[in-house]
C-alpha cells in the first residue's frame, strides 16, 4: 500500500523488503547483529546478478537495504518505502512486544528499555 500510494514501484519495493534483513539471523548467530544491513547487502550484490535487472533496479534494491535503518540516505521513494515498511512491525501490540523482548536480552536496566522501546516505535 506504502508503495502504491507514492508511487513506488512496487516489485523493487517488495524485493528490498524481502532482502534487507535476510541475513539478521546469521548475524544474531555470530553476535553481529549491528553488520547485519551490510551482510544483506553483500549478500544481495551476489544473489542478484542472477536476475534480469537494469542497473537501476539494482541500485534501488540495494539503497534500500542499506538504508533501512536510517544510517544511510535514502537515494529513492522505493529505499524510503522499505525503510518506513520495517518500522511499521513496531506499531502493533506484538511488535512492541517483540521489541521489547529483545531490548531485554540486551541486559539493560528497564528504564532504559523503556526509552529504546519508545525509541523504536515512535522515533
Amino acid at each position: 500500500m506504502l508503495a502504491e500510494e507514492h508511487d513506488a514501484n512496487v516489485d523493487l519495493v517488495l524485493i528490498g523488503i524481502l532482502l534487507m534483513d535476510i541475513k539478521l539471523s546469521e548475524a544474531i548467530k555470530m553476535n553481529k547483529r549491528p553488520e547485519h544491513t551490510k551482510m544483506s547487502s553483500d549478500f544481495a550484490k551476489e544473489f542478484l546478478k542472477d536476475y534480469d535487472l537494469t542497473d537501476e533496479e539494482r541500485k534501488i534494491i540495494i539503497n534500500s537495504i542499506e538504508a533501512h535503518h536510517g544510517k544511510v540516505p535514502f537515494e529513492s521513494i522505493e529505499a524510503e518505502v522499505c525503510a518506513n515498511a520495517d518500522c511499521y512491525r513496531f506499531i502493533h501490540p506484538l511488535g512492541v512486544f517483540t521489541t521489547a523482548e529483545m531490548l531485554a536480552k540486551r541486559d539493560l536496566p528497564f528504564q532504559e528499555q523503556l526509552k529504546n522501546c519508545y525509541k523504536e516505535i515512535y522515533m
